[in-house]
């Protein structure tokens, strides 16, 4: 399951989407609201974006394009730690920032 599909699931269980946009996934232990910037931090943002609840600010730096595009190839480059699945969600949540940045 992933963070996509586990949002999915919380929110399902009617968990207040407050909650899941403010659960801590950051590696680095000295940012505020997660740095927006480590593997964790953008699979959450992928995860929140696929589940539209997505909203800036959530992050100390801002998510960007091309960070999630950044991702997604380094997923593509390392297919034994990253399924496909994970790539057309890194894809997916890149085209709803773009929508959300128009």
């Amino acid at each position: 399951l992933t963070k996509t599909g586990m949002v999915a699931e919380c929110l399902k269980k009617k968990m207040p989407v407050e909650w899941i946009q403010n659960i801590r996934t950051c590696y680095n232990g000295t940012s505020k609201k997660g740095c927006g910037i480590c593997g964790p931090c953008l699979s959450k943002a992928v995860a929140l974006l696929n589940n539209d609840i997505f909203i800036e600010g959530l992050f100390d730096e801002e998510i960007t394009i091309e960070k999630l595009e950044n991702r997604l190839e380094y997923a593509k480059e390392n297919p034994t730690n990253y399924k496909k699945k994970y790539c057309f969600e890194i894809q997916r949540a890149i085209e709803k920032l773009r929508l959300l940045q128009k």
